[in-house]
């Protein structure tokens, strides 16, 4: 009978994990592509960023949920890996805390790979929504110290699930 009351507890448990999980998915528009410089390093000093040329519009970010907190997430951006600025159209990424706490929002800065990282403001409300997205790919460090990347800036993004 305990075995029972276990397995059953164990069960419910479940169950109850599973209905807490959830996939949000928005789609937006990418507002610009740009050629960007900075002096690199954790206090780096912008130097600037030039547009680019942009083709394909469409961008997507998808959260995963479990119990309320982010678990990963999946950026998708065609116009990046179409123009070789990416080396992926989509990647996913685990998520830990978020980087900043800001009135309305909290941003998460994000490692996709070695050469790509992604910075995503969500609402801090609780409904999860996301503001904005700017990715970043393609670094390259010079040897005076200074770097330069592209970046996409990913917004009106609306939720589709």
């Amino acid at each position: 009978m305990f075995k029972k009351v276990i397995l059953l507890q164990s069960l419910i448990t479940l169950f109850a994990q599973g209905a807490w999980a959830e996939t949000m998915i928005f789609h937006g528009t990418v507002a610009a592509r740009k050629q960007c410089a900075d002096t690199g390093g954790v206090f780096a000093t912008d130097l600037g960023c030039k547009k680019l040329s942009l083709n394909q519009r469409a961008c997507a970010v998808a959260l995963n949920v479990s119990q309320g907190e982010i678990q990963t997430m999946q950026v998708e951006v065609p116009e990046a890996f179409n123009t070789g600025d990416a080396r992926k159209a989509q990647y996913t990424v685990s998520v830990t805390k978020p980087y900043l706490y800001r009135d309305g929002f909290h941003a998460y800065m994000l490692k996709m790979d070695k050469e790509s990282s992604i910075e995503v403001k969500i609402a801090s409300n609780g409904t999860g929504k996301v503001l904005a997205a700017n990715m970043y790919f393609d670094h390259e460090f010079a040897k005076d110290g200074t770097r330069t990347y592209k970046q996409y800036e990913c917004r009106n993004l609306k939720r589709v699930k």
